[in-house]
């Protein structure tokens, strides 16, 4: 059975708008530079995608999906004895240098837009959310008693995660995600003993 016409077209379109921001920044997100870059007319980007803040909020959640729904996936694939591993692999693994490069660039446009202009309702706070709870989920499942660091450690992951992705678009070593993911499994075994 052949995908969905309109299915494949918004993906182009939001792997489009991606590859933009990541390059642009969100102000410069236009209907016709979407266009231009999947090399569509502009007419067909407002016919899948509507103006440019329906765009800017598929963006939004095609991102936010994306990430979180990946790092799920990794998790469910993995042994439930090595789940805390293979999320630490999966958030400090080469997965979105390598393949999804032009992502965390995006993600840090967006950040950053929606923290200049929070009126437009536009956050990726939901997945990160989504993505602290499945960490906390993950790290209390082999604890008797649930230590009420859980929580925190989780969070505590997710921040050196997105603070080693966002350095890395900057430019700065893969060893350096290296250190953050010791320290991530420090603060890990720590926890879980």
């Amino acid at each position: 059975m052949r995908p969905d016409l309109s299915e494949v077209r918004r993906k182009q379109i939001l792997d489009g708008a991606t590859r933009c921001v990541a390059l642009h920044g969100v102000e410069a997100l236009t209907l016709a530079s979407v266009a231009d870059e999947v090399g569509m007319s502009r007419s067909h980007i407002r016919h899948y995608m509507g103006n440019r803040d329906e765009l800017l909020q598929a963006l939004v959640k095609h991102l936010g999906s994306r990430y979180s729904e990946q790092l799920s996936m990794a998790v469910e694939a993995a042994d439930p004895s090595r789940r805390v591993e293979a999320a630490l692999d999966h958030l400090f693994g080469d997965y979105w240098d390598e393949d999804l490069p032009e992502d965390s660039a995006a993600i840090d446009a967006l950040i950053a837009f929606s923290a200049n202009s929070p009126e437009r309702g536009l956050t990726l706070l939901p997945y990160y959310l989504g993505i602290e709870s499945l960490l906390t989920k993950i790290l209390g499942a082999g604890q008797v008693e649930i230590d009420p660091r859980t929580g925190d450690v989780a969070y505590s992951i997710l921040c050196l995660a997105y603070g080693s992705s966002s350095m890395r678009t900057m430019g700065f070593p893969r060893d350096r995600r290296d250190a953050a993911r010791a320290v991530a499994d420090a603060i890990t075994g720590e926890l879980l003993g």
